[in-house]
């Protein structure tokens, strides 16, 4: 450890032992002026490489293990709402390719394009058409389709909600990718009521 010398500045190296030796007064062997008590325990955080005890390094174990549990149960609890965030996601998909983690499917419906929609008669039932691209940077779930029946006033008669593995032939076992497009066709049977139109949302 180092002390110095709080009148000629001069500074000193001392052991742990020669200190636990030494009278209560040490005097300075250069200008001879009394090196008192306060100045040895000060000297102490000039320590170098001797504080490196096996508590202090215990110490510094325990406390990165705390930050890292934190960080873990802090990434568990918001996990869900982070990957949906298209920013967080493209840093959290990074890190779980380093990682033995597994992130849920993202599910963002703002970011498919809907590039058409259809619901005419044909025959005796009608036929539904809607064609979807999926806009994200990342592979998604496939959407429900929730497909409305209006009266001739406007008001919903009927409504029915499609999954994908009635819609897609054959049923997707995988995400949709990225800036893939899929056609929609549905048979619908004729309704006890007339058609005078339809609304459609993905859900």
């Amino acid at each position: 450890m180092l002390t110095q010398c709080s009148h000629c500045k001069k500074t000193y190296s001392l052991s742990i032992e020669e200190l636990r030796s030494a009278p209560t007064m040490l005097y300075c062997p250069h200008c001879e002026e009394m090196l008192g008590r306060l100045n040895i325990f000060q000297a102490s955080f000039f320590r170098s490489g001797e504080n490196n005890s096996p508590h202090s390094l215990l110490w510094a174990a325990g406390f990165l293990a705390s930050v890292l549990l934190f960080l873990t149960q802090l990434y568990l609890l918001q996990r869900d709402r982070l990957s949906q965030k298209p920013e967080q996601r493209v840093w959290l998909e990074k890190i779980c390719h380093l990682l033995p983690c597994h992130l849920p499917a993202y599910k963002n419906l703002d970011e498919f394009e809907i590039m058409h929609g259809a619901f005419r008669p044909v025959d005796n039932h009608y036929v539904f058409q809607t064609v979807l691209s999926n806009q994200a940077d990342f592979a998604q779930q496939y959407p429900r389709i929730k497909l409305n029946l209006l009266d001739f006033s406007g008001h919903i008669f009927a409504e029915r909600v499609f999954y994908p593995h009635e819609y897609l032939d054959p049923a997707p076992t995988e995400l949709m990718p990225a800036s893939e497009t899929i056609e929609v066709t549905l048979n619908i049977a004729q309704p006890s009521q007339k058609v005078g139109g339809y609304t459609f949302d993905l859900i």
